[in-house]
């Protein structure tokens, strides 16, 4: 969850109330999305995309739903 204090950032720069990893431009959160895309760390459905935070001003990355995921029936 985004809003816990235990989430991973940057120590080399502001800090975004948010608790996110902060990048100073659009490229380098950019950079980092692809990253994470090529790591797997992408929801199912969705592609890590950056976006402009309104809190600190600086550019984060979030997982955007593309593709509506139909929820799996669990055999009990």
């Amino acid at each position: 969850m985004a809003s816990r204090p235990t989430r991973k950032h940057r120590r080399d720069g502001p800090r975004c109330e948010s608790y996110k990893i902060s990048y100073p431009s659009y490229d380098a959160a950019l950079d980092a999305a692809e990253r994470l895309m090529r790591l797997g760390r992408a929801n199912p459905g969705c592609h890590i995309t950056p976006y402009d935070c309104d809190r600190c001003g600086a550019w984060h990355v979030f997982n955007r739903q593309i593709v509506a995921m139909r929820p799996v029936a669990r055999v009990s």
